[in-house]
């Protein structure tokens, strides 16, 4: 007997689901931020990104249109692990402090984990300080609001000592956060540089503290 009705189809490939495509964007996002590590951003091919994910070169178009595009969520997810270390949920960093050898001690506290941060990721610290900046103008603009972002921070920290009495008041609140970035800045280009030198962190910690608190502590 004969039968009209069309032939089933034979089923292919599930298609994928919205969380398929996010997982699969995130492996690719691990993946290019372990090899951009290890070779750099300029040397680092589509071929190299998609090998250490363990996918189809054709895989990493249906994510993202070339290497560039995939940069800006690297830099994101190695900032949310540095950031992730240094902003535990502490709450006696929240707390005003209100004497010097409080402010001294969270100071000293948030140092140290900036610090740790940076040394258990020598490769991340010299990408972000020595290598993103200079990929491209985009690149070097968005380098450049975390900096401000990190001196807004410190500024806010500031004024809550100038308010509970513990930092003089008419201290130039602006441009003293500036200068604390700096010298933050530098303790990350000493990681990036010379990750084994880890002896020498306290010293620095304490010199930068000791040198922030004598012109900025009340009289």
């Amino acid at each position: 007997m004969s039968s009209d009705a069309a032939p089933a189809r034979k089923r292919g490939r599930p298609r994928a689901t919205a969380a398929d495509i996010e997982a699969r964007r995130q492996k690719l996002i691990h993946a290019a931020y372990e090899v951009f590590l290890e070779k750099g951003y300029n040397a680092t091919s589509i071929a190299d990104i998609t090998a250490q994910a363990g996918l189809g070169f054709g895989t990493f178009y249906k994510g993202f249109e070339n290497k560039r595009e995939i940069l800006d969520p690297v830099i994101d997810y190695g900032v949310q692990q540095i950031l992730g270390d240094i902003l535990l949920d502490d709450v006696a960093l929240t707390i005003t402090a209100t004497s010097l050898t409080d402010f001294e001690n969270q100071l000293r506290t948030i140092a140290r984990r900036i610090d740790a941060a940076f040394v258990a990721r020598p490769r991340l610290a010299k990408f972000l300080v020595l290598e993103a900046n200079t990929i491209d103008d985009a690149l070097a603009d968005r380098w450049y609001g975390l900096v401000e972002l990190a001196a807004s921070l410190v500024a806010g920290y500031l004024e809550r000592g100038i308010e509970s009495g513990v930092l003089r008041t008419g201290l130039d609140v602006t441009e003293t956060s500036h200068a604390v970035v700096g010298i933050i800045l530098m303790a990350i280009v000493r990681a990036a540089r010379d990750p084994d030198a880890v002896g020498s962190s306290d010293k620095y910690t304490d010199a930068a503290i000791s040198l922030i608190t004598s012109g900025a502590r009340a009289t």
